[in-house]
């Protein structure tokens, strides 16, 4: 994590609300698995989005640091289809990560900008529309709306990560909001405030590139928020940084298609070979 003033990166759901189940099917758990532990469960650290079916959105700064850890086999993972870190559904699938890709100018120095990443999947999930789905991203700034992020993070600073996953409502604001409060924006981000001023409610730590879904579509990825998870969190605006995602979603598709065609003149040249 990084603290700047009275910030920290990184989120919880405080005062949140349980999830219908459906509504879990966009979400994935990001998982560093220890070599001396055989719980899942303990090993979550970030939140991301299906945006493909071999691909995550998250936040740079839940994975930058485990950039050396995908060259080790099963160490890096996903959960799709479950509202459960500790006792995993009948219906969640597990698949390894296999590479990441944390936005170019993003600097732990400067977390506000930039704190944008993508995540590569060894093998596609199984999309079926109920369990596990792919979310459409925002291509137009957002206006004013009541917004929903979700995640598994503390459920007060420092305190215990909560087994079931966490709804919380929230208000997109004038950006000047969270810089009253100590916020460090600038404009590729979005400001939120708590939809429900009386119980509210806001993401803290372990909710970190958690999606920020208006409506049906994402339009942030969960930066950070203030240290006492009381007053606001910033999001990484995904409008702005559609064409970084598409660009990228088209070489990796361009270069499966063309490891592919590789494969198969390896194979008819043995075959002709083997034949004649």
């Amino acid at each position: 994590m990084c603290n700047r003033g009275n910030i920290t990166s990184g989120g919880k759901i405080v005062g949140g609300y349980r999830p219908r189940v459906h509504s879990l099917a966009k979400y994935a758990a990001l998982f560093a698995k220890r070599s001396d532990s055989i719980y899942l469960g303990i090993n979550y650290f970030c939140t991301g989005a299906i945006i493909g079916e071999d691909v995550i959105l998250t936040a740079a700064h839940c994975v930058d640091q485990f950039l050396p850890y995908t060259n080790q086999k099963g160490r890096l993972l996903i959960i799709v289809g479950t509202a459960h870190r500790l006792h995993i559904a009948r219906q969640a699938q597990y698949e390894m990560i296999e590479r990441i890709k944390v936005h170019e100018s993003f600097d732990r120095r400067n977390p506000t900008h930039d704190d944008i990443a993508l995540v590569w999947l060894a093998n596609p999930i199984t999309i079926d529309g109920v369990f596990r789905d792919i979310a459409p991203l925002a291509d137009y700034p957002s206006p004013s709306l009541v917004c929903t992020v979700i995640g598994w993070g503390r459920l007060y600073p420092n305190g215990p990560i909560p087994d079931e996953i966490l709804y919380a409502e929230l208000n997109i604001t004038n950006r000047d909001n969270c810089k009253i409060f100590g916020g460090v924006v600038n404009e590729n981000n979005y400001c939120t405030l708590s939809h429900d001023h009386e119980n509210p409610q806001t993401p803290c730590m372990g909710d970190s590139g958690a999606p920020l879904f208006c409506g049906d579509e994402i339009h942030g990825v969960l930066s950070y928020g203030d240290r006492d998870c009381n007053y606001f969190s910033i999001y990484t605006g995904i409008y702005k940084y559609l064409h970084w995602i598409q660009e990228l979603k088209s070489a990796k598709m361009n270069g499966d298609i063309i490891k592919a065609q590789r494969s198969f003149l390896i194979l008819l040249f043995f075959y002709v070979i083997l034949r004649y």
